[in-house]
Protein backbone atom coordinates (compact mmCIF):
# COMPACT_ATOMS: atom_id res chain seq x y z
CA UNK A 1 0.00 0.00 0.00
CA UNK A 2 1.67 3.27 -0.97
CA UNK A 3 0.87 6.65 -0.21
CA UNK A 4 0.21 9.34 -2.45
CA UNK A 5 -0.59 12.31 0.10
CA UNK A 6 3.25 13.24 0.55
CA UNK A 7 6.59 12.38 0.09
CA UNK A 8 8.57 9.42 2.11
CA UNK A 9 9.92 11.75 4.58
CA UNK A 10 6.12 12.98 5.22
CA UNK A 11 5.47 9.61 5.68
CA UNK A 12 8.15 8.91 7.79
CA UNK A 13 7.65 12.26 9.98
CA UNK A 14 4.11 11.32 10.50
CA UNK A 15 5.10 7.63 11.79
CA UNK A 16 7.45 8.47 14.02
CA UNK A 17 4.88 11.58 15.25
CA UNK A 18 2.47 9.23 15.84
CA UNK A 19 4.92 6.79 18.03
CA UNK A 20 5.70 9.52 19.82
CA UNK A 21 2.69 10.59 20.62
CA UNK A 22 1.56 7.13 21.93
CA UNK A 23 4.94 7.52 24.68
CA UNK A 24 3.63 11.22 25.45
CA UNK A 25 0.45 9.13 26.85
CA UNK A 26 2.63 6.61 28.81
CA UNK A 27 4.52 9.32 29.88
CA UNK A 28 1.79 11.80 30.91
CA UNK A 29 0.34 8.86 32.94
CA UNK A 30 3.47 8.23 33.90
CA UNK A 31 3.49 4.42 33.38
CA UNK A 32 5.06 1.69 31.30
CA UNK A 33 4.03 0.17 28.21
CA UNK A 34 2.10 -3.66 29.13
CA UNK A 35 3.61 -6.43 26.83
CA UNK A 36 1.08 -5.86 24.30
CA UNK A 37 1.70 -1.97 23.76
CA UNK A 38 4.95 -2.78 24.17
CA UNK A 39 5.16 -5.33 21.11
CA UNK A 40 3.48 -2.99 18.75
CA UNK A 41 5.47 0.34 19.41
CA UNK A 42 8.78 -1.84 19.20
CA UNK A 43 7.14 -3.65 15.82
CA UNK A 44 6.15 0.28 14.73
CA UNK A 45 10.26 1.22 15.47
CA UNK A 46 11.43 -1.87 13.43
CA UNK A 47 9.42 -0.78 10.35
CA UNK A 48 10.22 2.82 10.93
CA UNK A 49 13.84 1.65 10.77
CA UNK A 50 13.08 -0.21 7.62
CA UNK A 51 11.69 2.43 5.59
CA UNK A 52 8.80 0.38 5.95
CA UNK A 53 5.97 2.82 7.17
CA UNK A 54 2.49 1.86 6.17
CA UNK A 55 3.30 -1.39 8.36
CA UNK A 56 4.40 1.29 11.23
CA UNK A 57 1.44 2.95 11.30
CA UNK A 58 -0.36 -0.58 11.26
CA UNK A 59 1.71 -1.90 14.52
CA UNK A 60 0.95 1.43 15.90
CA UNK A 61 -2.73 1.41 15.18
CA UNK A 62 -2.34 -2.25 17.19
CA UNK A 63 -0.36 -0.59 20.51
CA UNK A 64 -3.08 1.49 20.52
CA UNK A 65 -5.68 -0.37 20.42
CA UNK A 66 -3.65 -2.73 22.91
CA UNK A 67 -4.29 -5.68 20.57
CA UNK A 68 -3.30 -8.89 21.10
CA UNK A 69 0.33 -10.07 20.39
CA UNK A 70 0.28 -12.76 17.50
CA UNK A 71 0.28 -16.18 18.60
CA UNK A 72 3.60 -17.28 17.45
CA UNK A 73 5.41 -14.64 19.29
CA UNK A 74 3.60 -14.21 22.39
CA UNK A 75 5.89 -15.80 24.37
CA UNK A 76 8.14 -14.27 26.69
CA UNK A 77 10.27 -11.66 24.96
CA UNK A 78 12.08 -8.20 25.32
CA UNK A 79 8.41 -6.81 24.98
CA UNK A 80 8.29 -7.83 28.63
CA UNK A 81 10.93 -5.81 30.56
CA UNK A 82 10.36 -2.57 28.35
CA UNK A 83 9.95 0.41 29.74
CA UNK A 84 8.59 3.66 27.98
CA UNK A 85 12.06 5.28 28.37
CA UNK A 86 13.40 3.04 26.33
CA UNK A 87 11.42 3.42 23.97
CA UNK A 88 11.47 6.85 23.93
CA UNK A 89 15.41 6.40 23.48
CA UNK A 90 14.83 4.27 20.49
CA UNK A 91 12.48 6.63 18.78
CA UNK A 92 14.91 9.62 19.52
CA UNK A 93 18.10 7.13 18.36
CA UNK A 94 16.27 6.57 14.75
CA UNK A 95 15.43 9.96 14.26
CA UNK A 96 19.24 11.40 14.83
CA UNK A 97 20.48 13.27 11.68
CA UNK A 98 23.43 11.17 10.52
Amino acid sequence: MNRESGSSDAVRRRLSSRISLLLQGLERHRRDPNRREAFHVMEALRYLRAGRYDEGEVAVARAELVRPIPDDLAGPGPHDKTCTADLRAALHALLKPE
